[in-house]
This record gives structure tokens, C-alpha cells and sequence, in this order.
């Protein structure tokens, strides 16, 4: 926009401002920096007396933030049946979406609108330049309308019937013929529903001839209204000022000035212009830029803090040289003892956490600075997750070596039994499965279950273990490693075993029928098969015999 350079001419240059580090409370910026230094050192393989400042420093930089809004419209329409109320611009169905666009490209660019807009952007710095891409400004209070008669009934309220002619159609009973044969004579009798007449009134239309139009509601008018809605566009850029480093700017903005919005100072009130249908505003902002030099058992390291909460924005990982005789003490430990030295410690202290509560790394990270390198951390945790599968595998395998047995014993004994074909319903027809069939299968889906539920047996055996070796309770489910894997396909083998005996054994298996021979018959005789059923026999046996319902005076 072309009245961006003019804004800017206009907005106070804070390098030219000599008291602009009295904005900032520089010394107690340097106290607090300190003592998170030395907390987070403390008992970390030094004290927080081991860390000496060499050198403070402090300085200030400055960007500038420049939010360009723009004003747009958009509108839409809805139909209806009858007469609208209230104000309404009414205008020829042609001219409707002309005219709404107009009204709505007025409403944009109104005084009311900019006043909105500018309230929005200038009234709070921190509100102002947080605002979201596109926000609401409200509704446009002008509503045009068009009225159109109904193409249905023409405008009329009312339409002939579809159904019939003057209200009349052909007789359902007759058909249309006025007459009715009648069984077992030669003569045709009149149609007791039409009387002869062929035709009787229409029931959609009460014999009237037209209905009324639904689509109008009886009104005759199909009413179009259009409402539009304004809406304000934003776009956010940096600039340098002048006098202050260019490559602090482009560092600062690289994710957006956002997160500047709370640990900035703002210079000056924020400079507006307005240009055709939107607004430019501009805001100086300062950050401090905190030094510091420090030696930490004779090896010096340097961090940079920014704005005025302090923000790390460079820090050493000196803890890693502090504490990699922890870190070493732990890995060489037996199971229970690295979990009691790293209980003697802050920062494995907050990695011991992890492992037996859960968590992520990165806030071990932020609650020590970000002075112990992610790299350091992962050693740290993978150790003491070692030894806590360690102290937790004994317990796991136990679980699993119980689980397994007693899960097919109480398996085989209801395939054995057929106890679980009985409690499923029995198969319909000859070629489905059979009652073994599904004895079996309801098996393997107990079995799967009874797994599940020793798979969590499992996991709190392990977790029960820990929390009396080490004293302390366990949120998190130590993993279980091959244990489910390999107890599972045992398991599951072994089941195959027994369900290939019981399927063998099953009364369901398929055998040949074997006709025995009377013993006073002679044995060049052959055995004589079953009689087969007869047509009769088979329909006598299907469909039950029922006696005639008996009729009162059928003899008349």
C-alpha cells in the first residue's frame, strides 16, 4: 500500500530514544538469570557456588510491526413463501445481486466499519497485533429483497388437482363402468359406490377441482431476501529500524513476531493511516538482550537471554560435563542401586520420573535451562530403563509361566467337556458348521481373551515388583519385551494340539453307518436298508392335518 512509507516517517525511531535500556529492569534481569543458572547446577555434580561470572552485558533491540487491514463482503440469499417484514430495499428480481453488492461495497468503506476496524488494531497494542487472519466486523444492516409470483399457481394461491378432472374421477369399485357382474348369473347389477355413474369425488381435492399451492403457502409470492456479512483481513510483516543490528530482526521474526507480543516493551503509541477500504498500522517494540559469561569448574561458557521474561534464547549444555560422572555411576550400578543414586540427584532424579511415570524428555530440558543436551538425557533414561526391566522381567516371566498353563486347562476342559458348544446356539441346516465346530472356535476366542487378560496380569506383576524394590509406587506398565510373544504362540500350538484331538474324538466326525445283521438270518441274506418314506409319509409328517372350520346354517 502506498501509505505504508508515509507511516512510517511518522513513528518514533527508538534508537534515537537514549534512556531505551531504562525500559527494562536490566540488574534484576541479570539477578534472576543467575539464580536460574545456579539452580539449575545444584546438586547436579557441582554446587551453584561452583558457577563465577566473568562478564555481564546488556543491550536493546528493535523491530517494527506492521499489520495491514483490509475490509471484505460477501452476501447470501434465501427464498420463501409470502410477504416479508420489516425494512427492505425491494427491487426487480434482475437487479437484486447489482444492488446487494453495492450496498454491501458501501457498508465496507463506511465510517462505522473503520471505526470498528481501527478499535480493533490500535485500542491494545498486545490484542492488536495477535489478531487471527480474518475476523467478523458484523453484519450490513441493509437487506434487499425481490417478490416474484409462484411458478406453480401463477400467482393465485391455488392450482388445479393433478388427481382429477372438475373434481371427478373413475370409480374404484366399477372402474369406471357403472356396473358390477355379479357371480353366477347372466345379468350385471349397478354399481352400489357410483350409482351408475361412473365417477365419484375426488378425495385429494374434496371433489372441489384445485388445491391449495404449498409451495407459496397460499400467498401467491415467492419472496428472495439477501444479507451480506463484513469481515476484515490481516497481514502481519516485520521491519528493521534504524541503528539496530538487521540480522537480530531476522532472527527474532524467523517464527513470527507472536511470541515477541510478552517480553517485549512497546516504544510508542501505534501509528494508523487509513487507505481505500482498510487501515495500516505500525508498532515500535523493544527487546533486551541479556549476556552473561560465566566458569563452571574452570571451563568458561556464555548464554543469552531475551525480552523481559528472560527467555533462553542461547544457553551451553554445561550440564553435560557436570553431570556425566552421574551419568557413568548409574550405567555401572546394579538395577536397584542406579535407581537410589538417581535419586540423589535433580536431573536424574527427573529422569528416574520418566521412566516409572511417564513423560518426554523435553521437559527435563525446560525445567534445567536447556543446559543438558537431548543426547545426554536419552543415555541417561535408556540406562535406568534397563535396569528397571531388569528388576520387572523376573516377575513378568513368572506371571507368563502360570498364565499360559492354567489358560488351557481351563480351555481344554470346556472344549473337552463341549461346555462352550452348549452355551452358543446350535447350527441350522446340513451344510453349515457343526456343534465341534463351533465348540472349538468358541475356545480360541476365550483362550485369545484369558492372553489379554495375562498380558495385564503380567504388567502389574511387573509394576508390583518395582514398587517393592525400589519403595516407591509405579504409574507407568513396564514393557514385557518377547515374554507375550513367545508365551502366546505356545500357547496357541498347544491349543492346535488339543483341538485336533478333541475334533477327532467328537461325536460330530463324520462315520460310515453300519447295518448289523438279525442273527437268526442267514448269512447269504444282505442286510436290508432302512424303508425310504413316501410322498404321502413326508407331507403327513411336514404339514399337520387340520379339520374344516365348521359353518353355521350351511345347510340353508
Amino acid at each position: 500500500m502506498t501509505a505504508t512509507a508515509a507511516v512510517a516517517t511518522q513513528v518514533a525511531d527508538l534508537s534515537r530514544k537514549p534512556d531505551l535500556l531504562a525500559m527494562f529492569d536490566i540488574a534484576g534481569g541479570h539477578e534472576r538469570v543467575e539464580a536460574r543458572l545456579r539452580n539449575a547446577l545444584d546438586g547436579n555434580g557441582a554446587a551453584g557456588a561452583d558457577l563465577e561470572i566473568l562478564e555481564r552485558k546488556a543491550s536493546a533491540q528493535a523491530i517494527r510491526v506492521v499489520a495491514e487491514a483490509d475490509t471484505s463482503w460477501s452476501y447470501g440469499s434465501r427464498s420463501f413463501a409470502g410477504r416479508a417484514k420489516g425494512s427492505i430495499e425491494y427491487v426487480s428480481p434482475g437487479a437484486l445481486k447489482r444492488v446487494m453488492k453495492q450496498r454491501c461495497e458501501e457498508w465496507s468503506k463506511s465510517k462505522p466499519v473503520m471505526d470498528l476496524l481501527r478499535s480493533k488494531l490500535a485500542s491494545d497494542p498486545k490484542a492488536g497485533m495477535l489478531l487471527p487472519a480474518e475476523f467478523p466486523l458484523g453484519a450490513v444492516p441493509h437487506t434487499v429483497g425481490c417478490e416474484e409470483p409462484c411458478t406453480q399457481c401463477r400467482g393465485l394461491g391455488t392450482h388445479d388437482c393433478h388427481i382429477c378432472r372438475s373434481g371427478r374421477v373413475n370409480c374404484y369399485h366399477c372402474g369406471g363402468l357403472g356396473e358390477l357382474h355379479v357371480t353366477g348369473q347372466q345379468y350385471r347389477a349397478r354399481c352400489p359406490t357410483c350409482r351408475g355413474s361412473r365417477t365419484v369425488g375426488c378425495q385429494g381435492c374434496g371433489a372441489a377441482g384445485w388445491v391449495h399451492c404449498l409451495p407459496c403457502g397460499m400467498s401467491g409470492i415467492i419472496t428472495t431476501l439477501c444479507e451480506g456479512t463484513v469481515s476484515a483481513k490481516v497481514a502481519y510483516r516485520t521491519e528493521p529500524l534504524d541503528g539496530f543490528d538487521p540480522a537480530w530482526r531476522a532472527a527474532l521474526t524467523t517464527n513470527g513476531h507472536a511470541w515477541l507480543v510478552d517480553i517485549c516493551k512497546a516504544g510508542n503509541a501505534p501509528r494508523l493511516a487509513e487507505v481505500p477500504g482498510g487501515i495500516v498500522v505500525q508498532w515500535s517494540i523493544a527487546v533486551q538482550v541479556l549476556t552473561q559469561r560465566f566458569r563452571i569448574l574452570g571451563k568458561a561458557y556464555e548464554a543469552v537471554f531475551v525480552g523481559n521474561k528472560e527467555t533462553v534464547w542461547s544457553m551451553p549444555r554445561f550440564l553435560d560435563a557436570a553431570a556425566k560422572p552421574i551419568a557413568e555411576a548409574i550405567s555401572r550400578a546394579m538395577p536397584v542401586e542406579a535407581f537410589a543414586f538417581a535419586d540423589r540427584h535433580p536431573l536424574s532424579k527427573d529422569v528416574r520420573r520418566v521412566v516409572l511415570d511417564g513423560g518426554e524428555d523435553e521437559q527435563i530440558r525446560e525445567r534445567f535451562e536447556s543446559a543438558v543436551s537431548p543426547e545426554f538425557i536419552q543415555s541417561l533414561r535408556l540406562s535406568l530403563q534397563r535396569a528397571r526391566d531388569t528388576i520387572a522381567a523376573h516377575a513378568i516371566k513368572a506371571a507368563w509361566r502360570r498364565a499360559i498353563p492354567v489358560s488351557l486347562l481351563l480351555v481344554g476342559y470346556g472344549v473337552g467337556t463341549g461346555l462352550f458348544g452348549r452355551l452358543l446356539p446350535s447350527p441350522r441346516g446340513s451344510g453349515g458348521a457343526t456343534t465341534g465346530d463351533l465348540n472349538l472356535f468358541a475356545g480360541l476366542v476365550v483362550f485369545c481373551a484369558l492372553v489379554g487378560a495375562s498380558y495385564w496380569l503380567a504388567g502389574n506383576a511387573g509394576r508390583n515388583a518395582l514398587k517393592v524394590a525400589l519403595g516407591t509406587p509405579v504409574k507407568a506398565m513396564p514393557p514385557q519385551g518377547k515374554a507375550p510373544a513367545i508365551a502366546a504362540l505356545v500357547g496357541i500350538l498347544l491349543y492346535a494340539g488339543i483341538a485336533y484331538f478333541v475334533g477327532r474324538s467328537s461325536p460330530d466326525a463324520g462315520v460310515a453307518p453300519v447295518v448289523s445283521t438279525p442273527p437268526h438270518a442267514s448269512a447269504s441274506v444282505k442286510p436290508v436298508a432302512a424303508a425310504v418314506p413316501s410322498a404321502s409319509d413326508l407331507y403327513d409328517r411336514s404339514f399337520p392335518k387340520v379339520a374344516p372350520p365348521t359353518v353355521p346354517f350351511s345347510g340353508r
